[in-house]
């Protein structure tokens, strides 16, 4: 039994490790090398970018394949295929926003040089493939499958599968509606404004200072994205070296290059802008012959009909309008909502990050960011001759000022504003598709999005906060952060006046919440106001007085405000729990 056991594990789990030591024939043009470093991170160094990159597809289907299968299943979707019945929901998502379809268009748009990139990521990862059936990661063998060859298409799928994760707002969009109808608008806007900032949200951040904040006299640049936790993890760490190419840093699963990092001249790191790239629009649309109006014509829908083979069952049948806005998503309540999304339509296709791994100064770096299509991003940049910058970037919608018409489309909900000009269409609740009268007006030009280039104050920080000055000449609209992380950073950066890089980390693990000790010196100061209201609650302002804000692990402090938080929402009291901590209200007991 034993021994039948050690061979399972030997065959399904072992076997299929990847291989680190030896020699293979591999169809590239001249000698290379894999070497791992003591975390397992492949450094790739090779005869041509070309043979670089097909390495780079190899060593990450080494590590990564079952995960790369699964995003382009995921995108595609293909899942139920191969999981049955529970991904059906997940499929039909995917085919109802076109990912799949999406991707053969770009596909056939894509410049030449871009698509040698992506073929030759194709082809290592292919190599891999070949060289292992019958030898690949457990979970092929769990849900007995083998994956299909690697394609163009399917690099193209897992970037709009992260397109997707960092840009999908619609929802949202459905939700203000419904609470616009059913509450108060002017609270609901105040509450959600079209460029609305969660105090509470987390995100990414990234900065660089000038040569004259560091100990060296060189920048420093820092970047610490964060994505959902997920094992494995969405990033995957890899070198590339050949000639005219030396870049480290952090790749996607599926894709080639370096998305965040440095070559021998400049790095860079990335947070996501967040401006709202996804409209819905209320169609009167007859379902049965897909004719809708628009501008008082009766115009006629495409059809795609979609067939999600699902294990175990019978395939399902998906029937797709798509009107001149978009995928009509969902009928909620009895009315019918298109989405337009930029990734599916008036992107153009393109792969820059090569040209961004090769860049040699700003120059020749924010050229290859002007052909990056998105998600929109906000890159931080640093050089060895000392500049650093910001750029933000991706195609962000125009969205127009709309005639006097569109405000009266529906009374109810405040999706025009009448700042400026008249009133305008801001994409945060669902406008009138009948109308015409927020339709989008082109693309915001690269040259005019926020940027920034050696300011004078020798510091540039971005947290996911609004970048956007008040006097920008478009529409803004986005689900942005706080700046109270933004304003974190800083502060902290000009807690000292020299920096060494590996003190960057200081600011990096910082888990100060502006929120949480707001509210915790207001607790205190409520109590003293009026201690004899609630002595049990001692215990807990002593915790709350001696506490510095930050999100420490193993202190009471942050789990205490958490409860305070909760314990506030709990409470009818319009003051919130500023005076009821100090009243007492529902018997609850907070010491530690």
């Amino acid at each position: 039994m034993v021994a039948a056991l050690l061979a399972a594990l030997y065959w399904y789990a072992w076997r299929p490790l990847p291989e680190t030591s030896g020699q293979i024939a591999a169809p590239i043009s001249a000698k290379a090398s894999i070497s791992r470093d003591a975390r397992g991170v492949p450094h790739i160094s090779a005869a041509s970018w070309e043979d670089a990159i097909f390495l780079q597809g190899y060593a990450t289907a080494q590590d990564r394949m079952w995960q790369m299968d699964a995003i382009r299943r995921l995108a595609a979707g293909e899942l139920a295929e191969v999981v049955g019945k529970q991904a059906l929901q997940s499929d039909q998502e995917s085919r109802q926003l076109r990912l799949a379809r999406i991707a053969d268009e770009n596909q056939r748009t894509l410049p030449a040089a871009d698509r040698a990139v992506l073929a030759a990521y194709a082809r290592g990862v292919n190599y891999y493939l070949e060289t292992h059936r019958g030898r690949l990661p457990l979970e092929f063998a769990i849900l007995n499958y083998d994956p299909r060859p690697w394609t163009i298409r399917d690099s193209l799928l897992a970037g709009l599968e992260m397109y997707r994760t960092l840009t999908s707002s619609w929802r949202l969009d459905l939700n203000k509606f419904h609470m616009i109808e059913q509450g108060d608008p002017a609270k609901v806007e105040f509450l959600f404004p079209g460029t609305a900032a969660s105090a509470v949200q987390p995100g990414s951040n990234a900065w660089a200072v000038s040569g004259a904040h560091s100990a060296n006299g060189k920048p420093i640049l820092a970047s610490d994205p964060h994505l959902e936790f997920a094992i494995p993890e969405t990033w995957y760490l890899v070198q590339l070296q050949a000639p005219g190419l030396d870049v480290t840093g952090a790749s996607i699963p599926g894709l080639p290059a370096v998305i965040i990092g440095h070559n021998e001249r400049v790095a860079w790191g990335v947070t996501n802008l967040q401006f709202d790239v996804q409209d819905l629009y209320r169609e009167q649309i007859d379902p049965r012959s897909g004719r809708y109006l628009y501008r008082g014509q009766t115009e006629q829908a495409a059809i795609e009909r979609e067939a999600i083979a699902v294990k175990g069952a019978k395939p399902f049948e998906l029937l797709l309008w798509i009107t001149r806005h978009g995928p009509v998503l969902l009928n909620d309540e009895g009315r019918s909502y298109s989405l337009r999304w930029v990734a599916a339509g008036g992107m153009a296709a393109s792969f820059p990050f090569l040209d961004l791994n090769r860049a040699n100064n700003w120059q020749e770096f924010t050229a290859a960011l002007a052909r990056f299509p998105g998600p929109g991003q906000n890159f931080v940049y640093a050089d060895v001759d000392g500049n650093i910058g910001y750029h933000a970037t991706g195609l962000l919608p125009i969205r127009k000022y709309a005639s006097a018409s569109a405000s009266a489309a529906h009374e109810s909900a405040p999706h025009h504003s009448t700042s400026r000009d008249g009133p305008h269409c801001t994409g945060d609740v669902p406008a009138d598709g009948a109308t015409g009268d927020c339709e989008w007006d082109g693309f915001i030009p690269f040259d005019e999005l926020p940027q920034s280039y050696n300011p004078a104050s020798g510091v540039i920080e971005s947290s996911n906060q609004n970048p956007f000055p008040s006097d920008y000449p478009y529409l803004v609209g986005g689900n942005f952060a706080s700046s109270d992380r933004a304003r974190q950073v800083r502060a902290l950066l000009g807690s000292q006046a020299k920096w060494r890089p590996e003190e960057m980390l200081r600011i990096q693990k910082d888990v100060y919440s502006a929120l949480s000790d707001l509210l915790a010196r207001q607790t205190v100061a409520a109590w003293d106001a009026n201690q004899a209201a609630n002595p049990q609650l001692r215990d807990t302002v002593d915790v709350f007085r001696g506490w510095n804000g930050q999100m420490e692990k193993g202190t009471a402090a942050p789990m205490l405000v958490a409860l305070t938080q909760h314990f506030r929402s709990l409470t009818e009291n319009s003051s919130l729990c500023l005076h009821v901590m100090a009243a007492g209200c529902p018997q609850v007991n907070l010491s530690f």
